[in-house]
């Protein structure tokens, strides 16, 4: 049950990562997530794909929040 619920999580997160379409927008909303804005900006413009951004940094950030 414990993986599942971590796929479902991975996948909502990458999910959020792909609506996010624009480097602005990305940038602007890691920022309001409580990321640094160097770190946000370096971030919005990873060149990594949408499921290893949502494991690493932005895993990070949406828990800090929730």
């Amino acid at each position: 049950m414990q993986k599942l619920d971590r796929k479902h999580r991975r996948r909502t997160r990458t999910i959020i990562w792909k609506q996010w379409k624009s480097i602005r927008k990305k940038e602007e909303s890691l920022i309001q997530l409580g990321c640094p804005r160097d770190k946000a900006h370096s971030y919005a413009y990873a060149r990594q794909g949408y499921a290893r951004c949502a494991s690493t940094f932005l895993n990070r950030f949406i828990k800090m929040n929730t």
